[in-house]
């Protein structure tokens, strides 16, 4: 609902009257912020050159409310501000460029750059400043709408449509850059409203011109505003960037470059970018990373990892900073730095993670652990299962995640493709892991499939599991098949058991020839086991006992043999 000071303001605003036009000038000077802001709206709504000077003169006297209702209409006293800005050189123009700075006139940036390259003194010193102020406005400007990225809509097309009026401006102006006072000042503000694909900004930065080509390498190597910073960092996203913002990118070391290229840098590179950073292989804060790496906040430690994966420093530097970052940082950057290790070669991919595995801090020992799938061979795996009983329970974990996959049916499946050593370890890990690992085994040794109960057979010895299912083996010397039953006695050999020894004494007649040169085989294998058995035993009654048993064993083999020896004639 309209309240009654609205419904007033909008009777003397529509008033043509000198009468109604003098209430609205009166009311400018009311101490109070509502009446001040209807009467400067009404004002302005009249569009008379004369009221809109008088805002203009009485700027620094109106309240906020008031200066914010010149800026929603903006548009209505512009041409009067930059007619304030031509035409007076004393108190008026001084005036007029507060007004512009505080409404945020961006189309006024053309007109001051004109003023600039013939002023001097004071009233350059007030035309730099207020030329700084709508720079950094206009870009605050155009990074909301990028930020926000609401689409197009009628504030986005007239921002854009603006900064190509302003910019093409401001370009016209490069050819006479020298009669500036401060064309540095000109060139950056030109940066931080630019982007690098624009074809007059990249001309201007193919420019055979050494003088300005000197200034805008300065520029990009100490800028330390934002929009000249994304300007290089946007500049690796076009293809063949100038070579003084790669530049600026290997040499700057200030803290504002390095935080806001952390923060910035993409999460993941496009094929243009990828080429670009590529050709990177020195950052000069970097080059000392001992000393750098504790001064980035945590927050950009992922940026880190992501530039690291980008440019192409030397191994050396790699290894260092992802050490840092390994023993420094939070689990979700470890995991990151994981990336950067598959990119290394294998060597000083291990050094790292042996170096983590030894940490006395448990997050980094159990990063280390998961990582030691990147080395081959028997070692990692020794690594692994030691880590199953660690005392630090982030480490058991880990290296039990890690060895899930490692179950029987797996090791049943690739035993054969494997070395040895490395599967008796295997078998070391089930052991630990599954008890139930036996009775599994022992059900595979029944398989109804004759070439399963072999490579079950074969798999619990290379494994080194046979001794402890040496039941189940037994079973198999019973087997329809001589295959099956030549395998069983084949493992048998190697368990030094007297219940296995008599019942493989009791195979020397079997039908199988090649059977029957198995049990020789095992049979002295026993014996040979309990004479070495007999010669390091244990002292006194146990001895005794010991050695007896082996004497009878050792008969029986010798029978065995003698046996076995005349079936075979």
């Amino acid at each position: 609902m309209t309240s009654p000071l609205e419904t007033t303001f909008s009777l003397l605003a529509s008033k043509k009257s000198t009468e109604a036009n003098d209430l609205l000038i009166a009311a400018i000077d009311v101490p109070v912020g509502g009446i001040q802001a209807h009467a400067v709206r009404s004002l302005l709504k009249k569009q008379q050159p004369a009221s809109q000077l008088l805002i203009i003169r009485k700027w620094q006297e109106l309240h906020p409310a008031a200066q914010e209702s010149v800026f929603e209409q903006k548009h209505l006293i512009h041409e009067t501000v930059r007619q304030c800005l031509e035409r007076d050189e004393g108190e008026l123009r001084k005036l007029a460029l507060e007004v512009a700075v505080s409404i945020s006139d961006f189309a006024l940036i053309p007109i001051i750059l004109e003023l600039m390259e013939k002023s001097s003194g004071k009233v350059l010193s007030k035309l730099t400043h207020a030329l700084r102020m709508l720079t950094d406005q206009f870009y605050e400007a155009l990074k909301k709408e990028q930020t926000e990225n609401l689409g197009p809509n009628l504030n986005t097309d007239n921002l854009y449509y603006q900064r190509k009026a302003v910019l093409q401006q401001m370009v016209a102006t490069i050819h006479r850059i020298e009669n500036f006072e401060e064309p540095e000042l000109i060139l950056e503000s030109l940066l931080i409203l630019a982007a690098p694909e624009l074809p007059d900004i990249r001309e201007m930065m193919a420019s055979g011109n050494p003088g300005i080509l000197n200034r805008l390498q300065q520029i990009f190597l100490h800028s330390k505003h934002q929009g000249v910073m994304q300007f290089i960092l946007s500049s690796m996203s076009c293809r063949k960037p100038n070579t003084r913002v790669m530049d600026a990118i290997r040499m700057r070391k200030d803290p504002e470059f390095i935080n806001f290229l952390l923060a910035e840098f993409p999460e993941k590179l496009n094929a243009i970018q990828s080429d670009n950073f590529g050709l990177i292989q020195s950052i000069r804060w970097l080059g000392d990373p001992e000393s750098e790496l504790p001064l980035i906040l945590p927050a950009h430690h992922l940026g880190l990892i992501r530039l690291l994966m980008g440019v192409r420093l030397p191994v050396a530097i790699q290894m260092v900073i992802l050490k840092w970052l390994i023993h420094n940082s939070s689990p979700e950057v470890r995991l990151a730095a994981t990336e950067v290790l598959a990119t290394l070669d294998q060597s000083s991919a291990e050094n790292l993670i042996n170096e983590s595995l030894e940490s006395e801090d448990p997050n980094v020992q159990a990063w280390a652990t998961t990582q030691l799938r990147f080395q081959a061979g028997a070692s990692s795996f020794e690594k692994l299962i030691a880590r199953v009983d660690s005392d630090m329970p982030e480490v058991r974990e880990a290296a039990r995640s890690e060895l899930e996959s490692f179950d029987l049916d797996l090791m049943i499946k690739i035993f054969d493709e494997t070395p040895l050593r490395i599967v008796r370890q295997a078998g070391m890990l089930l052991q630990k892991l599954d008890p139930e690992v036996y009775h599994k085994m022992a059900e595979r040794l029944s398989d109804p499939i004759r070439g399963k109960r072999i490579r079950s057979a074969q798999a619990a010895f290379a494994l080194g599991l046979h001794q402890n299912v040496s039941q189940s083996l037994m079973g198999l010397l019973g087997d329809s098949d001589p295959m099956v039953r030549r395998t069983a006695v084949e493992i048998l050999g190697d368990v030094p058991k007297r219940n296995v020894y008599d019942m493989l004494y009791q195979m020397r007649n079997d039908k199988s020839p090649r059977v029957r040169e198995a049990v020789i085989r095992s049979l002295q294998k026993i014996q040979s086991a309990f004479q070495q058995m007999q010669a390091t035993g244990a002292n006194g009654n146990k001895t005794n006992s010991q050695s007896g048993a082996n004497a009878g064993d050792s008969a029986k083999a010798e029978v065995a043999l003698t046996a076995a020896s005349g079936q075979e004639g």
